[in-house]
């Protein structure tokens, strides 16, 4: 009669049969380690998904490419800050300040700034008759490196415009200036006149910080009031602006200006889809700028292109791809030389992520970068920071899907049966070589 035990492939061997060794039993516990530690790392594998990529030729029709940026600049002040974007079609935005926020980085106060100067020199007033020029109205005092601090220091307020001769603002803001001395004592006797001239005495004017001509400082002692004086250059607009600050309480002031004042220049631009570039560098109007002063050292916080990537997303992409994102944040570039700009070539690569199972995948856009950065010398140029961005003519494509669970099953029993398999033919091996060791030598195998 047929049983169906006979077609058993697993036959069992009794127990009185077998014989437990310690050599088996250390080997079991080696075998129960590896496949456990094995088998959570398939099943860690298996939850995790799979990415591959491959690269393709780039089929992106996007029009628009959005450039989001956040870059810390610290000697260069908010209202001289100018982000304009240049691309290969010969479009131009000039002055760009649609979705750019500007905030000021305020350093505490140079205290000490005017340390070198305070002590030297005599009383300006002395210097006047010594003053070259003879058209000078005696209202109006020549400040140098020799007696700049002293005379700030023992006025209760000083007006003083910065100055230097190869600019033409300031040739024409001048004779207002020398006008307006005339005319402030009668209204202000307490309040000072006095001009710097930047080119003689250039060792002050950059320890000021001034970086921009001409530049107009009303100053409380030796305390400067405010920002820089800003307004319209007429005898009425500087007698307004000094009946105004001399007339305000000393605890209104806003002793809080800073001569290094710095600005974060944050927010979105959104460019043609063509090799092109924006750049930031200090440009006004009404003034003219020194370039050795200007010093274009920046702290990048963040600069990627394309939209905000999804965070569970994000994550999801493999880090050696993630690293490519956004891979000069928090990187900092210092001016070592004057005359120095910034240049940061990026060459844009689009990127397809696709996420999700066959049926329900998910595909969404992005951008890697690969970058290369350099100083050069910018001279007779005012220094600036250039962004430099090319688009690849080809695209990575980056997929992401869970394995099959069939496959997932196979893996696991060849991890299972090999493993166990393996050891088997281990202790078998090493089961005859004791067996070998531990039979005794015969007589006969002695004489042979």
């Amino acid at each position: 009669m047929f049983k169906i035990s006979m077609l058993d492939l697993f036959r069992k061997v009794p127990v009185d049969l077998t014989q437990a060794t310690r050599r088996g039993g250390l080997l079991s516990l080696a075998v129960a380690t590896i496949i456990g530690l094995v088998l959570f790392c398939e099943v860690w594998t298996y939850l995790e998904g799979e990415t591959k990529s491959r690269i393709i030729l780039d089929s992106n029709t996007e029009s628009k490419l959005e450039i989001n940026f956040e870059i810390s600049f610290f000697e260069l002040p908010c209202r001289f800050a100018n982000v304009e974007v240049w691309d290969y079609l010969g479009n131009a935005k000039l002055n760009v300040d649609a979705d750019i926020s500007k905030t000021i980085l305020g350093h505490e106060q140079n205290e000490n700034h005017l340390t070198e100067y305070k002590d030297k020199g005599t009383v300006a007033t002395q210097l006047v008759d010594k003053h070259e020029d003879a058209h000078l109205p005696e209202q109006v005092v020549e400040l140098t490196s020799s007696n700049y601090g002293q005379y700030l220091k023992q006025n209760e307020y000083t007006f003083v415009i910065y100055y230097v001769n190869w600019c033409g603002f300031c040739k024409m803001a001048l004779p207002v200036w020398s006008k307006f001395a005339k005319h402030l004592p009668s209204i202000r006797p307490n309040v000072k006149i006095a001009q710097v001239d930047c080119e003689k005495n250039a060792e002050l004017c950059q320890a000021t910080k001034i970086t921009g001509y001409p530049t107009f400082i009303m100053f409380k002692g030796v305390n400067p009031l405010e920002e820089d004086y800003g307004g319209e250059r007429s005898v009425e607009a500087f007698s307004k602006y000094v009946e105004k600050v001399s007339d305000t309480p000393p605890d209104d002031h806003n002793l809080k200006y800073q001569w290094q004042e710095g600005c974060l220049l944050g927010g979105r631009l959104l460019v043609n889809r063509v090799p092109g570039n924006f750049h930031i560098s200090a440009k006004s109007d009404a003034h003219n700028f020194d370039q050795k002063s200007t010093n274009t050292s920046h702290l990048i916080h963040h600069l990627s292109f394309g939209g905000e990537m999804q965070h569970d997303l994000y994550m999801a992409v493999p880090k050696d791809i993630r690293v490519n994102i956004s891979p000069l944040d928090d990187i900092l570039f210092i001016n070592h030389k004057e005359h120095m700009s910034h240049e940061h070539y990026i060459k844009v690569v689009s990127t397809h992520y696709q996420a999700g199972s066959l049926r329900r995948r998910k595909d969404v856009l992005g951008y890697q970068m690969a970058t290369s950065n350099h100083q050069y010398k910018s001279d007779p140029n005012v220094p600036e920071t250039r962004f430099s961005y090319d688009l690849s003519p080809t695209a990575v494509v980056i997929s992401q899907a869970g394995r099959r669970w069939y496959e997932f099953l196979t893996s696991l029993c060849a991890i299972i049966g090999g493993t166990f398999t393996t050891f088997s033919l281990m202790d078998g091996v090493l089961h005859s070589m004791q067996r070998r060791l531990a039979r005794p030598v015969t007589p006969s195998s002695k004489l042979t």
